[in-house]
């Protein structure tokens, strides 16, 4: 499915399978690493047509112990996208972000992503 959404040239038609894709993995992917990679392919070809549900993120985010580079994504993600549909403030999401520096301090990747979420 999303090499068939890479090959679409029509924006319209390329954001609704997109989201789909994004649906899919929520619901059905095996393990947190084919979500991330999925999730990967999907913002790398259609990352400025993607409806993100930031409110998976934000539950998500709460979980302990999630793997760093779950957490890298999730991150980037709250940080480009966060406030985009209008329901969240700069305010909530960076307060989120700060509890995940405080929760996850001594993780260099992840003190990495959350300079670049805030950027």
């Amino acid at each position: 499915m999303i090499d068939y959404m890479i090959s679409i040239n029509d924006n319209h038609y390329k954001t609704y399978i997109a989201s789909r894709c994004v649906e899919i993995a929520e619901q059905f992917a095996p393990s947190n690493q084919r979500f991330i990679q999925t999730m990967n392919k999907v913002f790398e070809h259609a990352g400025d047509l993607v409806n993100v549900k930031v409110e998976s993120y934000l539950r998500i985010i709460g979980e302990p112990k999630l793997p760093s580079v779950f957490l890298q994504v999730i991150c980037w993600v709250l940080g480009e996208y966060g406030t985009a549909d209008g329901k969240y403030s700069a305010s909530y999401i960076t307060g989120k972000l700060c509890d995940v520096a405080e929760a996850y301090s001594n993780d260099e990747s992840v003190k990495e992503s959350l300079k670049l979420s805030f950027l």
